[in-house]
């Protein structure tokens, strides 16, 4: 058995959008007294472990469902035989139709800034997707931790990348795109996104960022595309 993924695999990992830190961190307490990032974690020690990536994924159940060879994966396996969502991933009998693999209600990720990114400048880009499953969301709002108010992004953005993760999903205009005036009091921030649906609900998403005295263009931001799920997924949350 193999304990190093190639860059190759660790790339299919990364860009798949399956890895749920905020899950795998509450889930799996050593990974704190570790001292590792969750990703770096799951990706070094937890995916030879068999644990699970987030909550509908079971390694165990897929392993024992799919007959896989000890130096076969069940996260990699998946990813490469074309993330089938009809192949069962979770050992229970409640299905949701075509959300039967992601049958949580809300997703949301920020694309940029990345969590820990350095930025500065006038103003920083934001940019990210989000999907309420049955609800037609009202608004996306951003807030810094020092900031007295929130700033009202641009929803509706159609993500090709969201659709080709998730080809299940019904509707792909669940991108936003924005800009907030940074107010660092302080050498770090938390920016936070909102997301409230018409019916009320509201979710909530977030990174941290630091303040970077050296940047002083008008515009910072080297991740402003709408393809970042190409990019290291540091802050994706499935709840």
């Amino acid at each position: 058995m193999k304990y190093k993924l190639t860059p190759e695999d660790h790339d299919l990992v990364v860009k798949s959008g399956l890895f749920d830190p905020k899950w795998y961190l509450e889930n799996y307490t050593d990974v704190v007294k570790s001292g590792l990032d969750p990703h770096r974690h799951y990706l070094i020690i937890g995916i030879f472990l068999d644990r699970n990536p987030n909550s509908a994924f079971d390694a165990l159940f897929y392993r024992r469902t799919r007959e896989l060879r000890d130096d076969e994966y069940p996260v990699l396996h998946f990813i490469k035989n074309g993330m089938d969502y009809s192949v069962p991933t979770k050992n229970t009998e409640e299905k949701h139709g075509d959300d039967q693999v992601y049958d949580r209600s809300i997703m949301g990720y920020i694309d940029y800034p990345q969590e820990n990114e350095r930025v500065g400048g006038d103003y920083i880009n934001i940019g990210g997707w989000c999907s309420i499953r049955g609800e037609v969301i009202e608004k996306v709002t951003a807030r810094l931790t020092d900031s007295k108010k929130s700033t009202l992004l641009e929803f509706g953005k159609t993500r090709v990348d969201v659709k080709n993760v998730f080809p299940n999903f019904k509707h792909f205009n669940v991108g936003f795109i924005g800009h907030i005036y940074p107010d660092f009091t302080t050498d770090e921030s938390v920016l936070t996104v909102t997301i409230e649906s018409i019916s009320g609900t509201e979710y909530k998403i977030s990174c941290k960022i630091k303040k970077n005295p050296l940047l002083n263009e008008k515009v910072i931001n080297k991740y402003f595309c709408e393809s970042a799920l190409a990019q290291k997924i540091n802050n994706l949350t499935i709840i």
